[in-house]
This record gives C-alpha cells, structure tokens and sequence, in this order.
C-alpha cells in the first residue's frame, strides 16, 4: 500500500511519464549534461585543466584563464623586447601590446639598453668607438667603450663623426670625404 501512494505521489509529480528530459553524459567525460558545458568535447567539463585554445575548458565562465601552456609576459615600457623583470609576470595565450616574454630589461625607459646592447672599445675617449676593435655585449659598457662603432680613427679623439672638418689631409668628421669644407 505504501509502495502504491509513493508511485502514484511521482506520477503526480511528473516522474515516470516522460515529461524530463533524459540527463546523460554524451561524451563519456563523467560529467552529466547540466554540469558538462560541453558534452560534445571529453576534454571539456568542470575541473578540466585549462589551456590556450580559446574554449572555456573547465566550464568556470572564462576563457583560457590561468592556462597551463599561457607563456609570462613582462610590462615592456620601452618596446625593445625584453620585459621590466620588476613587474610582476603574468601568463597570457596571446601577446599584447606593452608586453614582452623575455625579462632582464636594463633600463625600460631607455629602448636602446638591452642585454644585447653591443659596446665598441673607444681608445681615445671620444665617445665613438671602432667598430672593428674589441666589443663587449651587456646593458651598460665597461669604462673605455663607447654604445656605437662610429670612430674612423680610434686614435685621434678630433676625429670622430660630428667633428670640424680642418684642412690637414684627414676625414676629421668620418664622412669618407677629406678637407672637404676647406679648399
């Protein structure tokens, strides 16, 4: 009897009379249907690790947040490609603008001072060096060195680009031309 007014209590209900719809999981992932945002995708369900595929993997409401494969990104003020590695990194899918995946910036106001920078021996203390002599590769030149290898003559320190053209047989402003100004 009891067993009788139970069943007819679903019934009434709705249970047993085909007015819910079946809840099952289509791509066998264990998770139902309701819970799974995908149950076309066995990768895709609450939990699921996230990755940069632009599918909310893990069915949280985001895209590609806090994804495995994200590469660190630093703030890169000065657009030379190497991030202020003084910011906090964060973990993107994509590059943005601003950005930069190599830290160890020098300077990140200055986009001539990378860990790339190339610094030419300077030999007569013009602040031009020689770009055949002695190059070191650091963000900030030893003393002796000079941030370009413009000097035509590294051991004359008149001579050097920018200087006074004199009428003395030498290219004094190393523009390949001699006493050009002085005839």
């Amino acid at each position: 009897m009891n067993r009788w007014r139970y069943s007819i209590g679903l019934l009434l209900l709705g249970w047993g009379t085909g007015c819910f719809e079946a809840v099952d999981d289509q791509d066998g992932d264990g998770w139902l249907r309701g819970a799974d945002c995908d149950d076309g995708d066995r990768a895709t369900h609450p939990g699921a690790t996230e990755v940069c595929d632009g599918i909310d993997n893990n069915c949280d409401g985001a895209i590609d947040e806090s994804a495995v494969d994200a590469v660190l990104y630093y703030d890169d003020l000065d657009g030379d490609g190497y991030g202020n590695s003084a910011s906090l990194p964060i973990g993107l899918c994509a590059p943005r603008d601003g950005m930069a995946p190599v830290g160890g910036d020098c300077d990140d106001s200055r986009s001539d001072r990378t860990p790339e920078t190339v610094w030419y021996i300077d030999a007569d203390g013009d602040r031009y060096g020689d770009a055949d002599g002695e190059q070191v590769v650091d963000c900030w030149g030893p003393a002796g060195f000079a941030d370009n290898g413009l000097d035509c003559d590294d051991g004359a320190a008149a001579v050097h680009p920018g200087a006074e053209e004199r009428c003395n047989g030498l290219d004094d402003d190393c523009d390949a031309a001699i006493d050009e100004d002085n005839h």
